[in-house]
């Protein structure tokens, strides 16, 4: 037992065991306020918005804290009411769901004032909300399961439902990087002003700097997301249409719609009464950010049906594919509180008290409700992409919809209607990119092929480019251009590896600036992640033959793993492929060659391989065999070197480098070595005319004859290899499992049973007891049913797991847990290891035992 207490991550598994009980001090209705650790913002708990996105440990809330761009920048000082400092919180999913494309917005409500007597009522909501300051360094998983579940219907939970831990319809928030805006300035979001009111009290009103402040920051982390999803409760659901209309602009410009954005205002504070518009609006100074948005607020800021026009100008300027939702009980008592106090009566101060509505036969909600329902309707008439949803009851909202999803069964259709992901056309750079790499290679090949061809006609001295022409070249031009001479005359002698090499750099350094670097050991030849290497091509056959994404068999040949991979192809490029195609003469040939190794090494790694595997390498280190075999059969013995090169790139590659397969990369040293003795046919082997780098001198006169050329019979057979192994690859079943690109580059392991649950009951079983039933008594719970999941990277897996068995004596089994029937989710983890490494930890139940869990909360 003194080894297993030695393994500290699964004892920190069960972290939400004290999490749970300091949620329910937390949240508790008779908490204390100086229970509370107070954090008034930018602090040590929160992080500069310099720190970019890529770095940000993923599957953990952090506080970010917007920079201060002084007074000169508008909207550009981001301060809470009472003038602590302003932050918003930020989640990014776990690795395997990690991406830049989806992200989910949410903004908070908690009133507004414009008085003394409304701020005086408000005066807990001018300040930073503190307890968001508890969901630091957790996931939204384990927020949601301190919380019962996330539902918002009990007692820890309170107004809070995590919607980053669940899903709608077909929309999995868990892949959607999530950010809270707090509300703090009693303005609805769009304040640009401070207010100095008469009881001496001084509010902030800059809920517009706030939320500039959090748009700019997804605008310079997010360049080109495909969904966008917008939500809010009451003041926070005001704020929506402001908020969408500043991020169409600026990633949806004229012409265009390359993002997706879904809108879902839940109860916001929709009616402004003319009386509130032509006394207090003004207090806010909402100029500014309706200014923002083109709205003519001057001209339009005492108008009865200023919300109406107001979400018709911003409709109207939007895209009609993106939808909108508008959410309300028919009976709302904190709208209609306010509606209430904004068309109130008031003395020659500005104070004034709370209209009593007079009831009528819908009771006291009529007036209010027949107002808000006109002007929901004539903005549905304008607009077919806006919906309304109307829950029949009392009622307002909750943080994260979580009202509408716990009490009204049809919400969630029609709340799926609205977010469903749309096709907007793929923002990723991989396909065009691809494609362009591939033509500029071409045409460089084209016109290389053309000058080699010509020189060929006009040269009749055997050579090239003897030394004196090369003299006279070099003084004609000016000597910044001799490099340029010397890549011409490369590219025309070697063509189709000159155009090859041009196309492999493109579409690999546009890769690398784009995606960026992974972890060394996730990711150990210094390249991006398994994700992005799935977005670009790589060679998937679970994906090639599920999916029937065929177009991996070529793109992956584009791609290499790494910095170190791509160095290693340049190097086989260089020493073996240019000699070989000069060996060879007829492009034609080689073009032949090439294509038919690039397509039997994909095939043959789709019909044997799991995982993904780049084929660059791969392709080159086929070529290479090539070049040794010919050499050798043309009695040429000086390719020991080569020999020695491929055995150890072979060996390196295949050990340290899991996105290049051995099997890939064997299949290519068979096919490469049956290529050069079947399908090449020696026709001459008259001494070769070596250079001191090895590479084959061409005179015109030897450029005549060519040494070898292709065997018919051989190509008709290698046809025949590649239809077979296609036929083949058409019955052939890859693991399910790496249809999920992220696990193709670890090692899937859990472990379950006795190995977990006896830490969690030595752990935390009486703290649970504590928090599930208030007493001493009661069975233990039964953590037997727990099961932990983990993806161990490849270049460790296997000392992790001999090591967890020899000296842990905790056996890790290949696979998931739902394969040993663990098929409830529960939570997740991600923690930080040696140089910042993220490692995720996942918690399975199953069904049986998250409902007695469900039956616990009840009681």
């Amino acid at each position: 037992m003194a080894n297993r207490q030695r393994l500290e991550w699964p004892i920190i598994l069960f972290f939400w065991i004290n999490f749970c009980k300091k949620f329910l001090i937390v949240f508790s209705e008779d908490a204390d306020d100086d229970q509370y650790n107070t954090i008034g913002g930018c602090d040590e708990d929160a992080i500069s918005d310099s720190v970019p996105f890529s770095s940000m440990t993923p599957n953990q809330f952090l506080k970010i804290c917007p920079e201060q761009l002084g007074t000169h920048v508008k909207l550009g000082q981001p301060i809470c009411g009472d003038g602590t400092y302003f932050s918003f919180f930020f989640h990014k999913p776990v690795q395997r769901k990690a991406n830049a494309d989806k992200i989910l917005i949410e903004f908070m409500g908690g009133g507004a004032c414009w008085s003394d007597e409304t701020c005086q009522m408000a005066g807990d909501f001018i300040s930073f909300p503190e307890k968001f300051n508890n969901f630091i360094g957790y996931s939204c998983s384990e927020v949601a399961y301190a919380l019962g579940g996330g539902g918002g219907d009990n007692e820890n939970g309170g107004n809070m439902n995590m919607l980053c831990s669940g899903s709608i319809g077909d929309t999995d928030f868990t892949e959607y990087n999530t950010i809270i805006v707090p509300y703090c300035t009693q303005d609805v979001h769009i304040g640009d002003t401070i207010q100095y009111y008469d009881d001496g009290s001084v509010i902030n009103h800059k809920g517009g700097h706030n939320t500039m402040s959090v748009l700019r920051w997804l605008f310079r982390n997010f360049k080109s997301p495909k969904h966008i999803v917008l939500t809010g409760c009451s003041a926070g659901g005001t704020a929506l249409p402001t908020a969408y209309d500043l991020i169409r602009k600026h990633y949806n410009g004229f012409g265009r719609r390359t993002v997706q954005i879904s809108v879902i205002a839940d109860s916001p504070v929709y009616l402004t009464p003319e009386y509130f518009l032509q006394n207090q609006f003004y207090k806010w100074n909402p100029s500014t950010m309706m200014s923002k948005v083109g709205f003519n607020y001057n001209r339009w800021k005492y108008a009865s049906d200023y919300p109406t026009r107001t979400w018709d100008h911003i409709l109207r300027r939007g895209n009609n594919r993106d939808q909108w939702g508008i959410l309300t009980h028919n009976k709302d008592p904190v709208s209609l509180y306010f509606y209430e106090w904004m068309s109130g009566v008031y003395d020659n101060d500005g104070n004034g008290d709370r209209r009593e509505l007079a009831e009528d036969d819908d009771g006291e909600y009529g007036q209010w409700w027949s107002e808000l329902m006109y002007s929901v309707k004539t903005v549905k008439s304008k607009h077919k992409n806006v919906q309304s949803y109307v829950i029949d009851g009392e009622g307002h909202c909750k943080f994260g919809l979580g009202m509408a999803l716990n009490e009204d069964y049809y919400f969630e259709d029609w709340a799926a209607s609205i977010i469903k992901e749309q096709n907007v056309g793929s923002n990723s750079p991989a396909v065009p990119l691809f494609l362009t790499s591939l033509i500029m290679g071409i045409f460089l090949y084209i016109g290389a092929f053309h000058a080699r061809h010509k020189r060929e006609i006009q040269l009749d001295d055997g050579g090239f480019l003897d030394e004196a022409t090369k003299e006279k070249t070099r003084a004609s031009v000016r000597p910044c251009l001799a490099s340029c001479v010397s890549c011409c005359s490369f590219a025309s002698t070697y063509p189709i590896s000159a155009g090859f090499t041009v196309a492999l750099s493109i579409y690999f350094w546009t890769m690398i600036f784009s995606q960026g670097f992974v972890h060394p050991l996730n990711n150990p030849s210094l390249g991006p992640s398994s994700n992005s290497l799935s977005l670009f091509g790589i060679n998937n056959p679970s994906l090639v033959l599920y999916q029937s994404q065929s177009f991996r068999l070529f793109t992956s040949n584009l791609l290499c793993s790494g910095i170190l991979t791509y160095l290693i192809v340049l190097q086989c490029l260089w020493y073996c492929v240019r000699p070989l195609e000069q060996l060879i003469r007829n492009s034609m040939n080689f073009s032949v060659i090439s294509l038919l190794l690039m397509l039997g090494i994909n095939l043959f790694y789709t019909v044997f391989g799991n995982g993904a595997s780049c084929s660059s390498l791969a392709f080159v280190m086929g070529l290479s065999v090539v070049y040794v075999v010919l050499r050798r059969r043309l009695e040429d013995v000086s390719s020991m070197g080569i020999i020695v090169m491929i055995i150890l790139t072979t060996a390196t590659v295949c050990f340290f480098f899991p996105f290049n397969s051995w099997i890939m990369l064997l299949s290519a040293i068979l096919i490469g070595f049956l290529i050069a003795s079947c399908v090449v046919k020696i026709i001459t082997k008259e001494p070769l005319n070596m250079q001191e780098d090895g590479v084959v001198v061409s005179p015109a006169s030897v450029m005549q004859v060519n040494p070898v050329k292709m065997n018919i019979n051989g190509i008709v057979c290698a046809a025949a290899m590649l239809l077979f192994l296609i036929i083949i690859s058409m019955i052939r079943l890859p693991n399910r499992l790496y249809l999920d690109p992220y696990y193709t580059g670890c090692d899937m392991r859990y472990t379950a049973g006795e190995d977990v649950s006896n830490l969690a009951n030595n752990y935390g079983k009486n703290r649970r007891r504590e928090r599930r039933l208030g007493d001493d008594e009661g069975d233990d719970y039964d953590f037997d049913n727990i099961c932990a999941q983990f993806c161990i990277p490849h270049l460790v897996s296997r000392g992790a797991v001999y090591g967890a068995q020899k000296i842990l004596s905790v056996s890790l089994t290949a696979g998931q847990c739902e394969d040993a029937g663990y098929d409830t989710h529960m939570a997740d983890k991600t923690f930080n290891y040696f140089l910042n490494y993220s490692f995720d930890v996942e918690i399975f139940t199953t069904a049986e035992d998250e409902e007695g869990e469900k039956d616990d909360e009840k009681r």
